[in-house]
C-alpha cells in the first residue's frame, strides 16, 4: 500500500521489487501522513502517483472515494486506475435514496 508520503518518495524503488504486482494509494493514510493537508492537496498527490504506478508496469487501486462522487471516481480511472475502492454502505445509501425518490415519484 502507498499510504505514507515516504512511500511515495521512494515510489521509483517500490515500482522495482520483484513480485509486487499491485499498489493502493489510500486518500485517507495518505493525507494522514501529509499533515491533514485537506482532500484537495491529497487528490493532488494521488493525480501525480497513479499514473506514475502505470508507468512502472503495475496495477493500482486507489481509495478512499466517495460514491457521490462520480467524476473523481472518473478521474482516477482516466489517470489509470485498474480499480477504486468505495464504501459500500455509501453505496448502499445512495442506491437506498434513488429508490425512495422513484417510489415517492411514482405515488
Amino acid at each position: 500500500n502507498l499510504e505514507e508520503t515516504t512511500a511515495v518518495d521512494n515510489l521509483d524503488d517500490i515500482l522495482t521489487v520483484p513480485g509486487v504486482d499491485v499498489l493502493h494509494v489510500a486518500s485517507g493514510d495518505l493525507g494522514q501522513s501529509m499533515g491533514n493537508p485537506g482532500p484537495e492537496k491529497v487528490r493532488a498527490l494521488m493525480r501525480q502517483v497513479v499514473p506514475r504506478i502505470r508507468a512502472g508496469g503495475k496495477f493500482v487501486g486507489v481509495g478512499g472515494n466517495s460514491p457521490s462522487d462520480a467524476a473523481g471516481v472518473a478521474e482516477f480511472i482516466k489517470l489509470g486506475a485498474n480499480f477504486v475502492t468505495i464504501s459500500a454502505w455509501g453505496l448502499l445509501r445512495l442506491g437506498a435514496e434513488d429508490f425512495r425518490q422513484r417510489v415517492e415519484a411514482a405515488l
